[in-house]
């Protein structure tokens, strides 16, 4: 489901589209200068020069994403695997389909705005397994609790009940640890970008990494419409590759 080709701006105060670069003459010193270049700001100039969709609140959450460098043309192969992120919101739902190469995640198809979880379950299905895809499916932990559709039936029974394999731990994982996960892999200390995504394929989830900024209490923003796509991706993430967190032992010494 991923049709529009298009990029769009979801927040005329976060996001600059491409302007072109205003040059003022500087009778001084006779030379020109360009309004951003005063700045040394990268952010700045990836939008107002090079024409990029740039979030230009502070503080990214997913700051190392390039629509370029993290880009892949990988597609679906027949018969091939799938690791499938979901986020649950009512008309909202969000699902972001993953395959492996070379033993890393590349997100090569989308779901969005979808109605509620017997709808992504079918299309799950009928898209995926019973096309000869195994499916496993991350989704959102707080899915075993509520349903989108019957109080009575939580959406993680759902999708078990269509057949599907659901990877879930008790509880979701901090929504730090989730973010750590995700920037480890598109860009780590090496220089390795890990986590690959078909741009094509997957506008809105592109979308979503480069424009999600953090809220004024420190949080990913849940406002700007672009979270349920990247939560989704993100389940997968730091379900199969957690960052480790180094523990120390504290012992007494005894006088």
């Amino acid at each position: 489901l991923c049709t529009g080709q298009g990029r769009r701006l979801t927040s005329q105060s976060s996001v600059q589209r491409r302007s072109p670069a205003r040059f003022s003459s500087d009778t001084k010193a006779g030379t020109c200068r360009s309004s951003p270049s005063s700045s040394r700001d990268v952010p700045l100039i990836d939008a107002y020069l090079r024409g990029q969709f740039t979030n230009l609140t502070a503080g990214s959450v997913y700051p190392d994403f390039d629509r370029r460098l993290n880009h892949s043309g990988a597609v679906l192969q027949e018969g091939e695997p799938v690791l499938i992120g979901m986020d649950f919101n009512r008309l909202a739902m969000a699902g972001v389909i993953h395959v492996l190469r070379d033993g890393w995640p590349v997100a090569v198809d989308e779901i969005t705005d979808g109605r509620d979880t017997p709808y992504m379950a079918k299309l799950f299905k009928e898209r995926y397994q019973d096309k000869g895809h195994a499916v496993q499916l991350f989704p959102d932990a707080s899915g075993q609790n509520a349903s989108s559709k019957n109080a009575s039936e939580s959406d993680l029974s759902i999708l078990r009940a269509a057949g599907l394999t659901v990877r879930v731990n008790s509880t979701n994982p901090a929504i730090a640890d989730r973010v750590n996960a995700v920037n480890a892999l598109l860009l780590n200390g090496d220089g390795q970008r890990r986590y690959l995504v078909n741009t094509d394929r997957c506008p809105k989830l592109t979308e979503a990494l480069e424009q999600q900024a953090y809220d004024k209490n420190g949080e990913p923003d849940k406002k700007s419409g672009v979270d349920h796509v990247i939560d989704a991706a993100g389940y997968v993430v730091a379900h199969k590759w957690p960052v480790i967190k180094k523990s120390s032992k504290v012992e007494k010494f005894r006088w």
